[in-house]
């Protein structure tokens, strides 16, 4: 009896001693790279990856990655688990160049390597890559909106009721990037400061338009013209009165000397 009860401790000792054997080899396994295929053949429904670590997919041999020497064939409803540490992104300003990014609002979450990110959070930013890179997290760009108003088109129309008109574009900037511009849709921009795309205009030709107005004087500018033109007039007048008056007097004058001359 005292032997079969030594033969059944050295059993439980022994399932004990390979089982914290395979968590540690499991755990190193685990510290060594971020996502990695558990040998552990674990039940479909059941199994698990542990704390801090997400089941990504299962495989019964790991797809090709288990060493088949190794790793035998799993019994049936149970796997193998490939698990990837699960954690929060880090600050980086690569994601914008990663053609495999997430849009989460205002951040992009990417892989440092710009493999595809799998996102578990999205408001904490927890998630995992599945290669070797680390999630990442960048700030998107603040984008402005304004109203882009192009030139007039020509005036056409009939003198009363022509028009011109112009086209309205909203534009979209990147604040960090001015040159980058892109035309959206019009309910971006704010609708109370777009410009008029159409008015009223005058055709050349047409009374009023500016190839027929004439420059008015100003008041002061025709009254001083006036009066210079009454002061000349009335200079004029006065010097051909005394020409007058000269050649009066001295047609007199030769009268009376003819005169004397017959006495």
């Amino acid at each position: 009896m005292k032997t079969r009860g030594a033969m059944g401790e050295w059993r439980v000792a022994l399932v004990a001693l390979l089982t914290v054997l395979r968590f540690a080899e499991l755990w190193q396994q685990a510290s060594a790279e971020d996502c990695f295929w558990d040998s552990r053949c674990q039940n479909l429904w059941m199994g698990g990856c542990g704390n801090g670590y997400v089941a990504v997919q299962t495989s019964n041999d790991c797809q090709g990655l288990c060493a088949v020497q190794q790793y035998e064939a799993c019994p049936l409803f149970f796997t193998r688990f490939q698990c990837c540490r699960e954690g929060r992104a880090r600050l980086s300003s690569t994601c914008s160049k990663c053609p495999n990014k997430k849009d989460i609002g205002s951040d992009w979450i990417c892989c440092s390597d710009c493999s595809e990110p799998f996102i578990t959070e999205a408001k904490s930013k927890f998630g995992y890559c599945q290669t070797d890179a680390y999630l990442s997290v960048q700030p998107k760009p603040r984008e402005l909106f304004k109203w882009h108003a192009r030139s007039w088109t020509t005036c056409s129309g009939k003198c009363k009721k022509a028009k011109r008109t112009r086209e309205i574009q909203c534009l979209r900037y990147m604040e960090n990037d001015p040159h980058l511009v892109e035309v959206v849709e019009n309910d971006k921009c704010p609708n109370s400061a777009k410009p008029s795309h159409k008015e009223r205009c005058i055709p050349r030709g047409c009374k009023g338009s500016s190839h027929h107005k004439r420059r008015k004087l100003p008041a002061w500018a025709i009254v001083l013209i006036s009066l210079t033109c009454l002061t000349v007039v009335g200079g004029l007048a006065f010097a051909g009165f005394i020409i007058y008056r000269r050649r009066n007097d001295s047609s007199n004058h030769g009268f009376v000397y003819v005169m004397l001359d017959n006495y």
